[in-house]
């Protein structure tokens, strides 16, 4: 096998076929992909024995303070959710984004915690309480829409984040 044969080969396994997993398959798969990328950017990566506070990992570089990780998936475009309840914005805590589609490998954002509080936050971040009568629990959000993804990429794509942290 050639060198070209090799990557090409590699690249296959960060290529899910999408359609034939589940969402919890999805969500681990992408939890992985995310363990993966701070690995290769020389982050230590430890996994608490219970997700009670919706962090599914601590990355660190080593001597320097944790953070707490918390990852989602989704398939193609959509909105993506947070719920205040287990999602309060800090200095440690950062959001991994996999954005699946059948075509390509997965797209991978990192947005701060903190970004949801700024005034002048990007339109596709959002911070909703819903007033009485309450259908949903107050929560943050992201938009991903067509209409956004050069910005989204712009500010957040993971291997422009991950050098900042």
């Amino acid at each position: 096998m050639r060198e070209g044969e090799a990557l090409a080969a590699g690249a296959d396994l960060f290529r899910p076929d999408v359609k034939k997993l589940s969402k919890q398959q999805l969500g681990k798969y992408a939890e992985y992909l995310v363990k993966i990328a701070f690995l290769g950017a020389a982050f230590e990566v430890f996994t608490p024995e219970v997700d009670e506070r919706g962090v599914d990992f601590l990355a660190r570089r080593p001597g320097e303070q944790p953070y707490d990780v918390q990852v989602k998936s989704v398939r193609g475009l959509g909105y993506i959710y947070l719920r205040k309840r287990h999602f309060a914005p800090k200095p440690q805590l950062v959001v991994a984004v996999a954005v699946f589609d059948e075509s390509s490998v997965p797209f991978l954002f990192l947005i701060p915690s903190r970004e949801w509080s700024r005034k002048n936050r990007p339109p596709f971040l959002v911070d909703r309480d819903f007033p009485p009568p309450r259908v949903s629990q107050p929560e943050y959000g992201l938009t991903l829409s067509k209409r956004h993804w050069a910005e989204l990429q712009a500010r957040y794509k993971f291997a422009k984040v991950i050098g900042t942290l």
